[in-house]
């Protein structure tokens, strides 16, 4: 009777549980600052409340296509990963807009926006823009070294930093987008 093999399935399956929970749940807190960051932008006024606008991602109005989106990303990403795991990163970058690109609409009045159109509109506005994206995201590095080493507290400044700079460079990739039409 072999229970060392049995334990080890046991925990990895937990393990894996807890994983992609935490990954949901931090997806969650930075697409809600990106939601902020991105109302900021538009309207050039500081929130009235941040604390209220942390949290709008975990209303009604955003929560479930928020998850939906979310799942399939993941599922679209594995599956892209089963190939080989460069093209799970490449469609990664071409799907890191989509959460946006859904906050975009819903702002717009387009309360039925699908959530798969959201994805094939940021591998849209991705392409040709994937380097620059994976370039800015590089550019952190630094930042989050410095915040491990404050144990942490550093990240309470980096991590909103860098959720401003994404949704800034979500607005760019908009207006060139928008650029690009008008040609």
């Amino acid at each position: 009777m072999d229970n060392g093999n049995n334990v080890v399935t046991n925990f990895s399956g937990k393990y894996q549980v807890i994983i992609f929970l935490l990954s949901t749940l931090s997806t969650f807190v930075a697409v809600a600052a990106s939601y902020g960051y991105l109302d900021w932008l538009n309207s050039n006024q500081q929130p009235s409340s941040p604390a209220k606008t942390s949290f709008m991602v975990f209303t009604k109005k955003y929560f479930t296509s928020t998850l939906a989106i979310f799942v399939l990303k993941t599922i679209f990403i594995f599956f892209w990963s089963l190939l080989l795991v460069i093209p799970g990163i490449i469609k990664g970058y071409s799907y890191s807009q989509a959460f946006l690109v859904y906050k975009s609409h819903v702002d717009a009045g387009d309360q039925n926006v699908s959530y798969l159109d959201c994805i094939t509109e940021s591998r849209r506005l991705m392409n040709g823009h994937k380097w620059d994206y994976f370039v800015l995201q590089i550019s952190f590095i630094g930042w989050y070294l410095l915040g491990f080493l404050t144990l942490g507290i550093g990240l309470i400044w980096v991590i909103p930093y860098a959720s401003a700079t994404y949704s800034n460079f979500y607005r760019h990739l908009i207006a060139d987008a928008n650029i690009q039409l008008a040609s």
